[in-house]
């Protein structure tokens, strides 16, 4: 049996779907801008309620983000590098957003630049201001098999 796009890709395609339509009206850069705020502000409600444990900064902001707040699987995910203060991360998960972006002909890199990455760098500040997010738009889904995303402490 095939199953059909999950509930959380559907509502990603749809609210995609409403900012297209607002671009001709507002421009493309507020038009995306208003969604990456109101990303940005549940990012950072969701992590006032949340325990930070202040152990080790990029595994307590990787628990956080990736394990907590996004709830992926771990299996889903291959270290490529960890050390104290540095992360290299390449994601196969199932993903939302791919889903929408590829429904819709919009270019990942351009929504999750836009929408995703000031929201995530907002969070890891949060968790610790040293620490910097970054993701590489070379391997990035579907240009590449998997997401590459760093969490860093400088």
């Amino acid at each position: 049996m095939v199953e059909g796009p999950s509930a959380a890709s559907q509502f990603q395609t749809r609210l995609f779907s409403y900012i297209q339509r607002i671009e001709p009206l507002v421009g493309r850069e507020k038009a995306w801008g208003i969604l990456e705020d109101l990303v940005k502000e549940r990012r950072l409600r969701w992590l006032n309620s949340a325990k930070i444990g202040g152990g080790d900064p990029v595994e307590e902001a990787y628990r956080l983000f990736y394990t907590e707040y996004l709830k992926l699987d771990p299996e889903d995910a291959e270290i490529v590098e960890k050390k104290p203060e540095r992360i290299v991360v390449r994601w196969r998960n199932p993903c939302p957003t791919l889903d929408a972006c590829r429904a819709l002909g919009i270019d990942t890199r351009f929504v999750c630049r836009s929408v995703y990455e000031s929201s995530t760098q907002a969070f890891m500040e949060k968790v610790d201001p040293r620490l910097r997010f970054s993701r590489s738009y070379e391997t990035i889904r579907p240009h590449s098999e998997y997401c590459e995303e760093t969490i860093e402490l400088i």
